[in-house]
């Protein structure tokens, strides 16, 4: 039954996101996105995409330093993050494999286990991975199922190190 609901929800997104047009191509390359920050979020009251976005004041805002390497030639992920032990911070990587859902030219949906556990400890979680930068949206969303409904965070500040040094406002998701 989760699998037909994500199968479901998967369509849906991919309709709102402009997906119509399914590429038959593979992603090839990596890409590298530096999150220095995110927003958490809740599809049980929320209407879908877009419109998780402009209700920001009531997402909680986690802060926190994330650097995620996608090899699309390995279908592999590293996720390089900050794990606080007490009083102590350890640099982290875990690798994820990931299987694509749906890929054009703009979005791909990817599905994978997540061992980091990052943000909780759900297994089963999702990557919307904006490939164009569109400014409407994030540049990377993770979603899980929870009992209630849809969950997830989205990155905020995707800034590299020379727009924190700079004060940037650029790659800083704002609608």
């Amino acid at each position: 039954m989760t699998k037909l609901l994500f199968s479901m929800l998967c369509f849906v997104l991919c309709s709102s996101l402009g997906m119509r047009n399914k590429s038959t191509h593979l992603l090839t390359g990596t890409k590298q996105i530096f999150v220095n920050s995110t927003k958490d979020f809740s599809l049980e009251d929320t209407v879908l995409f877009p419109g998780i976005f402009l209700n920001k004041e009531s997402d909680e805002l986690t802060e926190g330093f994330q650097l995620f390497t996608f090899d699309f030639d390995k279908n592999t992920v590293e996720h390089n993050f900050w794990k606080y032990y007490g009083d102590s911070i350890v640099d982290t990587t875990v690798n994820l494999i990931i299987k694509p859902i749906s890929v054009n030219e703009n979005f791909a949906i990817f599905i994978f286990e997540d061992k980091s556990m990052y943000y909780n400890t759900l297994k089963e979680k999702y990557f919307i991975l904006n490939l164009k930068n569109n400014p409407n949206y994030p540049k990377l969303q993770i979603l899980w199922k929870e009992p209630g409904g849809l969950k997830g965070a989205y990155a905020v500040d995707t800034r590299d190190f020379n727009g924190l040094f700079t004060d940037s406002k650029e790659d800083i998701f704002e609608l």
